[in-house]
């Protein structure tokens, strides 16, 4: 489920258009689809979990703020904080 803080891509077959309906508020249901989330740790949402996501997380640590940061992916020992730990697990993530 999407939300303004943790957005979702619809996902679909080739050549298959979902219905969607307005819900009047900017938000749509969209029907006869499935959401995919981010994952955890791809906090630039260009669904890759790289090197340039454990360094757009050092940035934030250190006060630089960038606009392509996504916090709620970011956070992936799940504490509410983002720290050294979220950098070690994405690097895990990452070397696999």
């Amino acid at each position: 489920m999407g939300s303004w803080t943790a957005p979702c891509i619809l996902a679909y077959p080739v050549g298959f258009a979902p219905e969607q309906t307005d819900t009047g508020d900017g938000w749509y249901l969209w029907k006869s689809g499935f959401f995919k989330p981010y994952p955890m740790g791809d906090v630039n949402h260009d669904n890759l979990v790289s090197i340039v996501d454990v360094t757009l997380i050092v940035d934030y640590i250190l006060s630089i703020h960038p606009s392509n940061f996504f916090i709620e992916s970011a956070d992936v020992v799940p504490d509410g904080i983002i720290s050294i730990a979220d950098v070690t697990a994405i690097v895990d993530i990452v070397l696999k």
